[in-house]
């Protein structure tokens, strides 16, 4: 049985008790431990290269994995969103569709008519819903500006006794 040697990239194995042709122990003298800390630091560097590599590689696929998860995320959201905007046209013109019909039979049968009534008040509506909403957004950033400017003026009046307006006056 042979007797066991030590490994050069393990510091730690134990050292050969034998010259490895023969059970007779073999006499050495001791090493120097600072020397053979010295000899120690290459294999050591060596291993926290291998780590430090390794760690790189593991951060670089933990990034990959976010990317590639965050676009099928975002791929399957624009599939969703187009599905889901889809059947909402669909939905409407069915909707719109049987409307028009139906007013048509009501008017005698005259389609075409029922067609452009449902068409006119479809336009109108929307027409209707986005002056609403440009007057409603105009009012509210006219009213934030106002009491943007209130705020500074009293701020002035706080500081130094008047405003602008007062002062504009004095003049």
């Amino acid at each position: 049985m042979d007797a066991p040697t030590q490994n050069p990239r393990n510091p730690f194995s134990p050292p050969p008790r034998t010259n490895g042709h023969s059970e007779r122990p073999v006499d050495f003298e001791p090493v120097n431990p600072a020397k053979r800390a010295f000899h120690e630091v290459p294999v050591y560097l060596a291993e926290l290269k291998s780590q430090a590599a390794y760690l790189l590689s593991a951060k670089v696929d933990a990034a990959k994995a976010s990317v590639r998860r965050l676009v099928m995320f975002a791929v399957l959201g624009v599939v969703g969103l187009l599905v889901g905007g889809g059947l909402l046209i669909s939905a409407a013109f069915l909707t719109l569709s049987g409307l028009a019909m139906g007013l048509g039979h009501l008017l005698g049968g005259h389609l075409w008519l029922g067609n452009l009534i449902v068409g006119l008040l479809v336009i109108g509506g929307t027409c209707l819903v986005a002056w609403m909403g440009v007057r409603k957004l105009t009012g509210a950033w006219h009213l934030q500006t106002e009491q943007k400017y209130e705020r500074k003026r009293n701020e002035q009046r706080g500081e130094f006794g008047r405003d602008v307006q007062q002062r504009a006056g004095q003049g």
